[in-house]
């Protein structure tokens, strides 16, 4: 059972931390459990149950090393990505990472612009479902999530590949299959 009150949360981050040395936060990643990682999500699979819309009131400042995100921000309207990501830098420790794993806009454009519809049947059902399906909010590219990082205050974003990081701990996080339509970013507080 996850922890689902405020106060839950912050026992169980604080044992989280207490007990790991390195302290990594997978945030949004439903039902994709990362071992030895304190597992934020929607859902009674995870760790601590929080709805991402909600500031991280349970995490102190600067206590993470590293947070991940699969397939997360794509989910939550443009205001509150700025507010969650103010968060995820707020938790992370200077010289702290998070990586994102979202589906990349240009890509998507680049099927478009060559009529692929990648297996929708049209390029407008393809634009369609990668903008609505699986409630979808709002789609990035590098140029606008690296802004978005910058503007929070991350000092360093860098385009990333698939399952590749040179930081260990971030290394064959992703659980999505394999293919170009992945943006994934790195981003150094």
């Amino acid at each position: 059972m996850s922890a689902r009150t405020l106060e839950s949360a912050r026992e169980l981050t604080e044992k989280y931390l207490k007990t790991h040395d390195v302290a990594a936060m997978n945030i949004g990643g439903g039902k994709n459990i990362l071992k030895n990682w304190l597992n934020v999500a929607l859902g009674d699979h995870c760790d601590i149950h929080w709805n991402l819309q909600s500031k991280l009131l349970f995490c102190s400042d600067d206590v993470f090393d590293f947070i991940y995100s699969e397939c997360c921000w794509e989910h939550l309207p443009y205001k509150i990505s700025v507010q969650s990501l103010q968060e995820c830098y707020r938790i992370l420790k200077p010289g702290g990472v998070i990586r994102i794993s979202i589906p990349d806009l240009d890509y998507i454009f680049k099927l478009y612009a060559e009529g692929d519809d990648a297996g929708f049947g049209t390029v407008c059902k393809l634009v369609n479902a990668c903008f609505y399906g699986s409630g979808h909010q709002y789609m990035y590219n590098y140029h606008d999530l690296s802004s978005l990082l910058y503007e929070v205050g991350f000092g360093e974003v860098i385009r990333e590949e698939y399952s590749k990081s040179k930081h260990s701990t971030l290394s064959n996080q992703e659980t999505r299959k394999q293919n170009q339509e992945f943006l994934i970013v790195e981003a150094t507080k």
